[in-house]
């Protein structure tokens, strides 16, 4: 039998796991829009990229071990 806090925290997770999978989904979405500029000499460009791939690997790493 699930005590209450069981039955809080699992929803909670559930509310988390489905807004980590949206901003995922929008970090990709990204990723491929600013691939497809074509400008492949801007550094500030390749920052931004290597941020979002750093960023979006970090939050599947709290997916899987956290949630």
């Amino acid at each position: 039998m699930m005590t209450v806090s069981n039955e809080n925290r699992v929803r909670v997770n559930r509310l988390i796991g489905k807004q980590t999978d949206e901003i995922l989904d929008l970090l990709n979405k990204a990723m491929v829009r600013l691939h497809d500029t074509g400008d492949v000499e801007s550094e500030t460009l390749d920052q931004v990229m290597t941020s979002l791939k750093y960023t979006t690997q970090k939050l599947q790493e709290y997916k899987e071990y956290e949630l």
